[in-house]
């Protein structure tokens, strides 16, 4: 494994409950973190293209305006060539995201295995997530399952940009301002990306 390098995934959906149980993947972003040169990149971009169902067009994404369903529907990148692309960019690769359990568990990995012909091999980085919460001022948020986690926008806003700041949801931008929390992390000794077990 190579820390000169990490990539940064993001995945906006249709839903919370995973690839496997029916939810879409409707884009990605990865950003690229250079931890010598303390600097995030974007790396990569797209809608996904889906054939959208009602339910598809009722979800959280779509309702709050943070992605346009046309986007989605008009994308030239199917599922199959997403997929290659992006196993092709991760492949070898140091690989994290805010929400490891999500981004990667729940949707990347069983989205790959199912759409690319050959998979591809990547490390996993530790969650940024759960390393945020090695920062008590952080303020987490009580999710319905019972959980309670910082939101990536409460931990960019504590450790990189205090001023009143908005989300987009645009997987490019969350995949980059992940960066930005993790390289605080990283500044401040909290984070490893050579770690094998999680922060919490």
């Amino acid at each position: 494994m190579t820390t000169e390098n990490v990539l940064i995934l993001d995945i906006e959906t249709t839903g919370l409950n995973g690839y496997e149980k029916g939810d879409k993947v409707l884009s990605v972003g990865i950003a690229r973190l250079d931890p010598k040169a303390m600097k995030v990149h974007p790396v990569f971009y797209t809608a996904i293209y889906q054939d959208l169902d009602e339910k598809d067009y009722d979800c959280w994404l779509f309702r709050n305006g943070h992605m346009d369903p046309e986007e989605v529907t008009s994308s030239p990148f199917g599922e199959v060539c997403a997929g290659e692309i992006i196993a092709d960019i991760i492949e070898g690769e140091t690989v994290t995201s805010y929400n490891t359990a999500f981004d990667l568990d729940a949707f990347l990995d069983p989205w790959m295995d199912e759409t690319i012909l050959e998979s591809k091999f990547y490390f996993r980085a530790p969650c940024i997530m759960k390393a945020c919460t090695q920062v008590p001022e952080i303020p987490r948020t009580m999710h319905e399952d019972g959980s309670c986690w910082p939101s990536l926008l409460s931990s960019y806003a504590k450790l990189r940009d205090p001023k009143e700041i908005e989300q987009t949801h645009n997987a490019l931008d969350d995949a980059m301002m992940a960066g930005e929390v993790l390289l605080e992390l990283i500044r401040r000794g909290l984070y490893d990306p050579e770690r094998e077990e999680e922060y919490a």
